[in-house]
């Protein structure tokens, strides 16, 4: 989910090429925004099954909750956004047509130019209310995601210089940090900080059978002990200085060979 200024017909295309679908605000000067309008305008008076429906709903506004009407109508497969159609066609995309789905406020009243809300997305939601319900978060990543980690984390300010893979590791280990904060913040996390570092380490200890390695390959990654890497690499240990886990321990594992020494 992204705001219009990440409304991007070959980011979009990529993106869609990798994976992943993107739900993006329609800036007001596209050719696609119109002609959405035209196409849902046509739809209305058709009465066909897209047509414009009525809801209700809450919202927190600056802090305060806040009761609106809005209504909603959507049309699907549309194909006039060259930059999007050109290079999905680069990347070899099957289907290159795109969801867009208008929100108008109806109460309260806003001014003719802030009351309709566009979203293009290169998913085909199955009804706009469900593609505007899926949109709505947004704020909240903005506020709790991004905005604190450009501003707080200076993500985007020190990239470590311009290679790849130093820029990529950077960005890795800024969010696993991020994350590590914010689990810490909730309450299972200032329970797990009142224990003190060795405490927890202790307990870490029984619980998961000793320190893991993560071995990435690839898209792919294991949290491994390292007498099971040594393990899996053919090099298995003759004694192992592993904890003996209770049978019920989702750590403890079936494989072991060896000694295990008693902690």
């Amino acid at each position: 989910m992204a705001d219009a200024l990440y409304a991007d017909g070959p980011l979009l295309a990529w993106l869609k090429s990798v994976g992943i679908d993107a739900l993006v605000r329609l800036p007001e000067d596209r050719l696609l925004w119109q002609e959405a309008q035209s196409i849902l305008k046509l739809q209305a008076e058709g009465q066909e099954s897209q047509q414009w429906v009525k809801h209700r709903q809450t919202r927190v506004l600056n802090g305060k909750k806040e009761q609106r009407t809005v209504e909603v109508a959507s049309a699907s497969q549309l194909t006039d956004w060259d930059s999007y159609v050109a290079k999905a066609k680069e990347l070899g995309l099957a289907e290159s047509g795109l969801w867009v789905g208008a929100v108008r406020q109806l109460e309260p009243k806003l001014p003719a130019d802030k009351e309709l809300t566009v979203l293009v997305s290169t998913k085909q939601w199955a009804n706009a209310w469900e593609g505007y319900q899926a949109y709505r978060p947004r704020w909240w990543q903005e506020n709790a995601g991004f905005n604190e980690l450009k501003e707080g984390w200076l993500l985007e300010r020190f990239p470590w210089g311009r290679d790849e893979a130093i820029v990529r590791s950077r960005v890795g280990f800024t969010l696993l940090a991020q994350q590590e904060v914010a689990l810490y913040r909730q309450a299972a996390g200032r329970q797990l900080a009142g224990y003190g570092i060795r405490r927890l380490r202790q307990a870490l200890r029984y619980a998961l059978g000793g320190p893991g390695v993560v071995v990435v390959v690839e898209n792919s990654y294991a949290v491994l002990n390292v007498e099971e890497l040594m393990a899996a690499l053919g090099h298995p240990v003759i004694e192992s200085l592993r904890c003996i886990l209770p049978a019920s321990s989702p750590a403890a594992s079936e494989s072991r060979r060896g000694v295990v020494r008693q902690c």
